[in-house]
């Protein structure tokens, strides 16, 4: 997740699946935060955050095994927190992305 959020507004981030919980994190301007994790033998990982800014808050699937590991990240997933939405992209596509996301106010 980069902080990509205008004027120096920071991002906080609370991510976490059934079993971890990664804690929260303050993102300032430009700032990124990431973490690691194995897709479970069942095929059923899900991880999901809240992020929020002065702009609003949103919860969010991160990381849906349906949705992300059958070509969208198989290794890497990208999100950056823009003024307008939280955005997702496919790995290795870094100028499109292929999910929006609106905050809520």
């Amino acid at each position: 997740m980069f902080n990509k959020l205008s004027n120096g507004a920071p991002l906080t981030i609370h991510c976490k699946s059934r079993d971890d919980d990664l804690g929260k994190h303050v993102l300032g301007a430009g700032q990124s935060y990431s973490f690691q994790f194995r897709v479970n033998i069942f095929g059923s990982t899900l991880f999901f955050c809240g992020a929020s800014w002065q702009g609003g808050q949103i919860k969010f699937e991160i990381y849906n095994t349906d949705r992300d590991d059958y070509g969208r990240c198989n290794e890497y997933c990208q999100w950056e927190a823009r003024d307008y939405a939280i955005v997702g992209f496919k790995e290795g596509e870094s100028k499109s992305y292929d999910i929006s996301l609106p905050w809520h106010h």
